[in-house]
């Protein structure tokens, strides 16, 4: 048997639920402008289209620097426990490394978040 599971563009109210091709543009051009955490907090939600609840719970751990991936605790969901796992650039994943480097030389310790 087999399931199509169906995506709606609009909510129940018949609002947008997602940025268009033009506001993604903005969206990514404006990030270059803040600084550096607020820009790569920025560029995780772009590439990976999570919600900004899931990138603020977001611990170091979730990146995996080998594959290039992140793993992400599905919020929305109901059911407790579901992750999905997604590419990362090489420059976003340089820059993150960088953050966390310097974090740590500085002393900053942020009990595994990210943010």
């Amino acid at each position: 048997m087999f399931f199509r599971r169906e995506f709606s563009l609009l909510d129940q109210q018949g609002s947008r639920k997602y940025l268009n091709r033009f506001e993604r543009q903005v969206f990514y051009h404006t990030c270059k402008d803040l600084p550096i955490e607020k820009r790569l907090f920025c560029l995780m939600l772009y590439y990976t289209g999570a919600r900004i609840s899931e990138i603020t719970e977001m611990k170091v751990s979730q990146i995996d620097f080998t594959d290039k991936t992140v793993v992400i605790k599905t919020l929305k969901k109901r059911k407790d426990n579901v992750y999905r796992q997604m590419p990362l650039p090489d420059h976003l994943l340089g820059a993150l490394l960088a953050l966390i480097d310097h974090r740590h030389k500085q002393g900053i310790d942020l009990q595994g978040q990210l943010w």
